[in-house]
Formats: structure tokens, C-alpha cells, sequence
């Protein structure tokens, strides 16, 4: 992405870094929350609820000013930021973040701390790694905080490190690289999580994050064809599709599934036409990719296989399909199965 975006993130690193030096000093953090905000009532504040503050779903101005007020009051020697792309908003009407209890707010600047602990050593100690997992699962446990808004907040203030796990970059992440969440996040798992996706994809995580938001507010098929070009052609993938060791009779069904199907298709529509769950068929189908590209000597596009014979994009209201992201079978792969079954007749 362009060197224009993602200006945001020194500021919000330098916010983090601020509002942790006045961790007892809460005083000075709830004078400046009262001052961006108009909210005055609160005798006491954690570090989440302080940033979700300016992270709402606001106008751009509104954030710009506040985050240049929070600059200000705090002394912070950090650019005011040009752009927001890649920040999940909360909600306006449910932004507060502790159980309002002594106990809950404390539980929540000791995560904070332990968070950005985590977040810069270079080389992690066990015991930052475990205290990080145990207030993870601590502040989790408060009412309200799903792992949306938990992984949401972590992210903020440090976009490096953490990844958003809302239900746009969870439909995202699997979509593209075949990564599932679980219903209920633990802090170890999340780290697990956090692995998973540097793993399978060599994008920083606010690039992730950027593309998961702008996919679920787009029509568009993905990834467009200046990104990527698998270069196969119809005879090769004729040649594949006649293989029977590359491609065996589960995919061949799966495959002709879509293609009869207006050449487009999602895993939860070959589950209900056959025996298996979603994951069996978007398994299936990401490993044949997979399979194929190395067979061809191809290679993936940001860490995914299934471009080398879809586009996708997620699904909306419109579509009115079953699951939540479509994939559209490419041209070749259409002629070369259109001319397989007529060389099977």
C-alpha cells in the first residue's frame, strides 16, 4: 500500500507509551478523556476504555482533533496522523470498556502493561509470554469484552504485534488463508493465532487488517488481476484436470459443483449439497490449489494457493448465498472443464 497510509500508527505507539508513564497518575489520564469526550462523571478510567475514546465510530476530523488534543496534553513529540486506514471502529453506543469496578480497571492497565511488555522485547521471555496469557484471560472474563473488542483494543496500541479478531477480519483471514477462530479466544490461543497468520502471510498485520476492513466493504473480485496472474492455460489445466493423482475424483465433483452453478461457489454450498462440513470443502480445495501450483511451478499471491483458480470477494445481503465469501471459478479453468467433459462424452 501506499506510503500516504498508515500514518496513525507512531501516534497511537506514542499514546500507549504516554498513557502507560501515567498509570498512576489517572488523574491527568481522566482530565484529558473528560476533555475529548465531554464526559466529566468518571472518578476512574483503564487504558482501553481511553483509547476506544478517539477510536469510535467518529468523523475523521473528530479523531484527528482529539488524538491532536491527547498529543498535546500529554507532551507526546509524535506526527499528527493523515489517515486512519486499517482501524476497526467500536460501536457509539457500546464503547465502555471495564466492569466499572476498582478491581476490573486495575486488571486492565496490568494488561496494558504486560501487553506492551510483550509487544517490544526483542527476545521474549517466558514469563512475559505467560503473565501476558494469564491477564489476557483475566480481563477477557469481564462482561462484555468479546474477543472483538480485547484483540481490537490490543491492537491499537501496538499495530505490529496484535491483530484485530472482529467478525470482518475473522471472515477475512479465512477466507484467505484458511485460518479459523475459535468461539471462545484464550490469550495463549491468540498467540497461537498471531503465529498462524505470520506463518501464512508476509503483509505487516495493519496491512491485514486494511485489506480485511476494505474487503468486507467491497464488491470487488480479489486479487485484481495487476496483482496477480497465475499464467495457466487452458491445456494446462486440461493437462491437470486429467491428472488423477493431482486430481481425484472428490475435487473433480467439487469443481463441477461450481462450475454448473454459474462458475461460482462457497464452501457452505458444496457442504449442503454433499456429505461434508464447510472446512472439509475449503480444505479440499485450498490444498488442490496448493497441489497444482506446485505441480505447474507457480507460486501463491500473499500466502494464498486458491488464486491460482478463483477470485473472491465476501459475500453481502445482495447475493443472497449461503456462506460468507464467494469464489468465482477463472476463465481457464472454466474452458478446460467445459473441454474435459466433452472428451469424458
Amino acid at each position: 500500500m501506499s506510503q500516504e497510509v498508515f500514518t496513525w500508527i507512531p501516534a497511537y505507539e506514542a499514546i500507549a507509551d504516554a498513557l502507560l508513564t501515567r498509570k498512576y497518575n489517572r488523574g491527568e489520564v481522566l482530565s484529558v478523556f473528560a476533555e475529548i469526550t465531554g464526559d466529566d462523571e468518571r472518578t476512574n478510567i483503564d487504558p482501553f476504555t481511553f483509547f476506544t475514546a478517539f477510536n469510535r465510530s467518529m468523523i475523521e476530523v473528530d479523531r484527528k482533533s482529539a488524538v491532536e488534543t491527547i498529543l498535546q496534553r500529554f507532551g507526546v513529540d509524535a506526527p499528527l496522523p493523515r489517515d486512519f486506514v486499517g482501524i476497526p471502529c467500536s460501536n457509539q453506543e457500546h464503547w465502555q470498556y471495564f466492569d466499572d469496578s476498582d478491581e476490573g480497571v486495575d486488571d486492565c492497565w496490568h494488561l496494558f502493561e504486560a501487553a506492551l511488555a510483550f509487544a517490544d522485547e526483542a527476545d521474549r521471555r517466558e514469563e512475559t509470554y505467560e503473565r501476558f496469557c494469564e491477564l489476557f484471560d483475566t480481563v477477557h472474563e469481564q462482561d462484555g469484552i468479546t474477543k472483538a473488542r480485547l484483540t481490537r483494543s490490543l491492537y491499537w496500541m501496538r499495530p505490529h504485534v496484535f491483530l484485530p479478531f472482529g467478525e470482518k477480519s475473522r471472515e477475512y483471514l479465512h477466507a484467505q488463508y484458511g485460518i479459523n477462530t475459535p468461539i471462545m479466544m484464550r490469550g495463549a490461543r491468540y498467540v497461537r493465532l498471531l503465529k498462524e497468520v505470520v506463518a501464512v502471510c508476509d503483509e505487516p498485520f495493519h496491512e491485514i487488517a486494511a485489506r480485511a476492513y476494505k474487503a468486507a466493504d467491497n464488491t470487488s473480485w480479489w486479487p485484481y488481476p495487476s496483482d496477480y496472474d497465475p499464467d495457466m492455460s487452458i491445456h494446462q489445466w486440461i493437462t491437470v484436470l486429467q491428472d488423477e493423482e493431482l486430481t481425484t475424483p472428490e475435487i473433480l465433483k467439487a469443481l463441477k459443483f461450481i462450475h454448473e452453478n454459474g462458475d461460482e461457489g462457497t464452501p457452505q454450498e458444496l457442504a449442503d449439497r454433499f456429505l461434508h462440513d464447510r472446512e472439509y470443502y475449503s480444505t479440499l480445495l485450498r490444498t488442490y490449489a496448493r497441489n497444482v501450483a506446485r505441480k505447474m511451478e507457480r507460486g501463491n499471491f500473499k500466502g494464498s494457493w486458491w488464486p491460482i483458480m478463483f477470485v473472491g470477494r465476501n459475500a453481502n445481503d445482495t447475493d443472497n448465498r449461503e456462506g460468507d465469501y464467494i469464489w468465482r471459478m477463472r476463465p481457464e479453468l472454466i474452458e478446460a472443464l467445459d473441454a474435459y467433459d466433452k472428451a469424458e462424452i
